[in-house]
């Protein structure tokens, strides 16, 4: 030990700028290599913080404070650090769960060259820092490239069979790049959003099953339990889909390419009966298994904001949500913009023949919010306004909604995201 420091708030993005600046100073050297050490859950939070907002990295018991992603605590501290090193952190590694997210890394990306992360969670032992120590003293000469490659490898090794912390659990690391192919890969994800949303509704069933066997990380027990994805795994299903639209395979098959490029080294082990990791590629995304759970901090993320797509996507923005019944010889639509809606919404239908029509509002509860018509004779193309008022015209709270059309034998449910 150099020096105590005494009780500190590791939660406070301060204490870790002040930290490593002052160690900088200290003892000047051509590379940096930080590592951030305690609990972690990607962008989100930690469920015995008692406040909803601490969502990131390093939560403090003591003081009831976390190391923020979404609240940019997180992207602050290495804009300090870097500004004040006068160059890019070479290494920046999270020992600690779930940190091996594309939303973490975008958050990171301007201020470090190498990113170490998880895409699972972690045992409790965490790194091997004895065998990491000594791979590094006797490679006095290794690259950043060479020590985070080396992180990961001597980490999962540590885990299997003959390694020093076998057999705690299951375990991941990967090592990527924020380099050109990492700015390359945020665009695709982007486009395959889009190509996502464009073919939703009636492929809607093929991305639901791509999601639902997509190599999946357990998070905490609130539900909904599993918020985070493998983003290559599930790129690969959509790929493998031959009845979706070959636009978004191709898409998926570039999501794909430009992962295998940014990632420089990435290893996990599947314990005998422990949970399986065995399709994991070293990104993992937010996809909560139901998205009606949705955290909607995730707005304030920088990913989201410079690539809204993503976020588009998981709040349901396509043209029909669920299509229950349809006549081939018809092409009924529903389109609902723009969503989310923040003071009204167009509701735009094009029914090609003459029948009933009723068009509805429900809440989550699928209760009846309002009848916007009930049994309205109407053929064509039409649009009318929702104002997020209820039958009584009160304003209704922010939340999902739902809109439903039934136009005789054919109806369609579309999601309504209300912000105000």
């Amino acid at each position: 030990m150099l020096v105590d420091h005494g009780e500190l708030n590791m939660g406070d993005p301060n204490t870790l700028v002040n930290f490593v600046n002052t160690y900088a100073d200290q003892y000047p050297a051509d590379h940096y290599l930080v590592i951030l050490w305690d609990h972690g859950d990607g962008w989100y939070n930690r469920s015995f913080i008692k406040d909803p907002l601490f969502k990131g990295i390093g939560p403090d018991e003591t003081n009831n404070d976390v190391l923020g992603v979404a609240n940019h605590e997180y992207y602050d501290a290495l804009d300090a650090i870097s500004a004040y090193i006068g160059a890019p952190i070479d290494i920046l590694a999270h020992d600690a769960c779930l940190m091996g997210m594309q939303e973490v890394a975008y958050e990171a990306r301007n201020f470090v060259n190498y990113l170490v992360f998880s895409e699972h969670t972690e045992p409790g032992y965490g790194y091997p820092y004895t065998d990491i120590l000594n791979w590094l003293n006797s490679h006095p000469n290794a690259t950043p490239q060479q020590l985070s490659s080396a992180i990961v490898n001597l980490y999962v090794q540590s885990y299997q069979p003959g390694g020093s912390q076998y057999p705690a659990g299951s375990v991941t690391q990967s090592a990527i790049t924020t380099g050109a192919s990492f700015q390359s890969l945020t665009q695709k994800i982007n486009i395959f959003a889009q190509e996502l949303i464009n073919a939703g509704g009636r492929y809607q069933s093929d991305i639901m099953d791509a999601r639902y066997y997509s190599q999946e990380y357990p998070t905490d027990t609130l539900w909904p339990y599993y918020r985070y994805i493998d983003l290559y795994d599930f790129a690969q299903r959509i790929k493998s889909s031959t009845n979706l639209p070959a636009s978004l395979r191709a898409s998926a098959d570039s999501v794909m390419a430009k992962i295998s490029s940014t990632v420089i080294a990435e290893g996990h082990y599947t314990v005998p009966n422990g949970w399986p990791v065995d399709n994991s590629h070293g990104i993992s995304i937010y996809y909560p298994e139901d998205t009606s759970g949705l955290n909607y901090d995730y707005a304030y993320l920088h990913f989201t904001n410079d690539y809204p797509k993503w976020w588009d996507f998981l709040q349901g923005a396509t043209e029909i949500q669920e299509e229950l019944h349809s006549s081939p010889s018809s092409t009924p639509s529903l389109i609902l913009t723009p969503n989310p809606m923040h003071n009204t919404v167009a509701i735009t239908y094009n029914i090609p023949y003459n029948t009933e029509i009723t068009l509805q509002i429900f809440d989550i509860t699928g209760r009846i919010v309002k009848k916007i018509f009930d049994k309205h004779n109407c053929k064509g193309r039409q649009t009318i306004y929702w104002d997020g008022t209820s039958d009584t015209g009160v304003n209704v709270p922010d939340g999902i909604y739902f809109c439903r059309i039934v136009a005789g034998e054919w109806q369609a449910i579309a999601k309504i995201v209300l912000l105000k």
